[in-house]
């Protein structure tokens, strides 16, 4: 084997909740797409995803399977912060069971923007690769199948697929943009059926959210229907199922009517009865792109909400006009929920957030209850690369919030955020939890997270059953509906008293 790619499992999540099910499964589908991609070249990679181990046996597992495969070089992904605690763990036990193989670190959205201080954090390093790393990695390993000794003499180089340089006695590579869209092959992810089937449908974000950790330097590209529909037959295939659920992967969807139309005649004409769920801008969705994405299979659209607080939204850059974009967000809830799609709506608590605009957002929702079945809300996090610290710094001062520090948070490279003198993160990630029981029931919380975050075997009854078993408080929808009711109400008057009540 020419390159294996573990990805490292979460040591901590960013909600909660996400630890309390073992069938919760991440698909690393940025480390798929590199092994998909250098598999197309002609090199022969795989990926190795330990997070349904067996409780402290990931690392031994690993080693196992390298042992067994015995690869050329090894690579590290470590996409989120959440993951890093576990970066330092697995690089030393791999180090010492193979300490002649290079060792390759990346993730695109936090290992990528890190660079040098992986090096710092991790000693045993050899490479750190930054930015979208298919080419990159393509073209180091094929300089090293040339017997170019590209990893000890560098200082720097540029070259058309990667910019590479030294620091202390590692090297760390700068990819550069694909122009397409790899086609995924998931018979390279090991195990792959525990995990939810996913096509990345496009890369990019036209938008300019201030929050947001897509690199806005990036060309929007995206596939075509044609590539989206021969990789859902694939998947559709592989796993077997009888109703298969695929995650369209994007930054956005920005499917338009025509390729909507598509999507729907090509899907019938080949026999496909796949379903999948995307993420779109709360504002987007009118009554006729509704009825097209519902021909065309969509069970599930994630709208990016973040907020029914007009302050909240133009602090954030989410829109110009908050009232207008309101307007098009209930429009837009209406006509999924009209159509049979489930509308989940994400909530982002920002800086400056108060009592007030928490108001606010519970009473947009409150107008939208008829067709609203699942939500998810969450404080704001600043993410490695890119100015937004320095950029909220004197707001989050004159709100009278702060940057979350200690050791745990900064050895993760993550920033929470008190975000004004009313809340502290801690208190947020809880009101988080409370809007999910408010305004979810378990049956349309699971219906919505089957589509993309389950195992596909886990069944409605398991879930339930695991449930049971969990403290009620932990769990971010409520069993019944009449639960659900009588605590919106309690959630109302909470905020209401300005938290002076207890719930």
């Amino acid at each position: 084997m020419d390159l294996a790619i573990v990805s490292l499992p979460l040591a901590a999540a960013k909600k909660d909740q996400d630890l309390l099910f073992p069938f919760v499964s991440r698909l690393n589908f940025g480390a798929l797409s590199i092994v998909s991609h250098l598999s197309l070249a002609g090199f022969n990679a795989r990926v190795y995803d330990p997070q349904h181990s067996e409780k402290g046996k990931g690392i031994e597992n690993t080693i196992a399977w390298l042992k067994e495969n015995n690869p050329k070089l090894i690579g590290l992904s470590c996409i989120s912060g959440f993951a890093y605690d576990n970066l330092n763990r697995y690089a030393v036990t791999i180090k010492k069971e193979f300490p002649s193989t290079i060792l390759l670190v990346g993730g695109k959205d936090h290992i990528g923007k890190l660079g040098n201080m992986v090096i710092d954090d991790c000693s045993c390093v050899d490479v750190v690769v930054t930015g979208e790393a298919e080419l990159a990695i393509e073209c180091y390993i094929d300089d090293l199948m040339k017997s170019k000794n590209v990893h000890i003499s560098v200082t720097e180089t540029e070259k058309d697929c990667y910019s590479i340089r030294k620091y202390k006695n590692a090297i760390v590579i700068a990819g550069k943009y694909l122009d397409r869209i790899p086609k995924l092959d998931f018979t390279l992810y090991e195990n792959f059926k525990e995990f939810p089937a996913a096509i990345e449908i496009s890369r990019g974000c036209p938008h300019n959210c201030s929050f947001c950790v897509n690199d806005r330097t990036r060309k929007f590209v995206k596939k075509d229907i044609d590539g989206i529909i021969s990789e859902a037959k694939d998947l559709s295939s592989l796993y077997g199922l009888k109703k298969q659920s695929i995650y369209f992967q994007a930054p956005i969807f920005a499917m338009q009517h025509d390729e909507l139309v598509q999507l729907k005649n090509e899907r019938q004409r080949v026999g496909l009865s796949f379903v999948w769920r995307a993420q779109c801008r709360a504002d987007s969705i009118d009554s006729a792109l509704a009825c097209e994405m519902a021909s065309a299979g969509a069970v599930v659209i994630d709208l990016g909400l973040e907020s029914g607080s007009p302050e909240m939204l133009k602090r954030m850059c989410k829109t110009s006009d908050p009232v207008k974009y309101l307007e098009k967000a209930r429009r837009s809830i209406k006509v999924l929920n009209e159509v049979g799609i489930i509308p989940k709506l994400n909530i982002l608590f920002y800086v400056g957030e108060t009592w007030e605009t928490v108001q606010q957002t519970y009473d947009f929702i409150q107008t939208c209850t008829d067709g609203i079945q699942s939500l998810s809300a969450y404080p704001v996090m600043a993410y490695p690369g890119g100015s937004f610290m320095s950029d909220i710094k004197q707001e989050l001062e004159c709100a009278g919030g702060s940057f979350v520090k200690s050791d745990e948070w900064s050895q993760r490279h993550l920033t929470p955020i008190n975000p004004s003198k009313d809340f502290s993160y801690v208190d947020l990630k809880r009101l988080g939890v409370m809007f999910g029981r408010a305004f979810q029931t378990i049956e349309s919380y699971f219906n919505e997270r089957s589509v993309g975050y389950y195992s596909p075997s886990v069944s409605y009854d398991q879930f339930v059953a695991l449930s049971s078993r969990k403290d009620a408080k932990d769990l971010p929808f409520s069993f019944e509906m009449r639960r659900m009711l009588e605590y919106r109400e309690t959630l109302r008057r909470y905020i209401a008293s300005k938290g002076a009540i207890s719930i």
